[in-house]
């Protein structure tokens, strides 16, 4: 019986353990995004640019929120998008958004991820 119960106890340690590694890279991964975006207005009105990935992980459904700001910083206009496949570690991939309207700025943020593999 005290066997059972310290073997129960270890795999319940392993196993908060493990979740804990597995949330860490999630927690400290959007200091590692950087978004670089311009705003387009012909044929169309889009904020387009890349996210560069400098964690070492590789990237997939990179998702992306895009506010569009008025001269006071209130935001008048959002879109949604995502970035064009895989943001592998230590690279850069291309994303565009149509957008509502113009504004005086715009705000770009990754709004989710998923971790697709440990990069080199």
């Amino acid at each position: 019986m005290t066997m059972r119960v310290l073997v129960a106890t270890l795999t319940l340690a392993l196993g908060a353990a493990v979740l804990a590694l597995a949330q860490e890279p999630r927690t400290t991964l959007p200091d590692a995004l950087e978004i670089e975006s311009t705003v387009t207005t012909v044929p169309y009105p889009r904020v387009e640019g890349y996210v560069k990935n400098r964690s070492l992980y590789n990237l997939q459904n990179v998702r992306l929120h895009v506010a569009v700001l008025d001269d006071g910083g209130k935001t008048v206009g959002e879109a949604a998008g995502w970035v064009f496949g895989n943001v592998f570690s230590g690279g850069r991939t291309y994303f565009v958004i149509a957008i509502p309207r113009t504004g005086a700025s715009y705000r770009v943020t990754v709004t989710s991820y998923d971790i697709a593999a440990r990069g080199h």
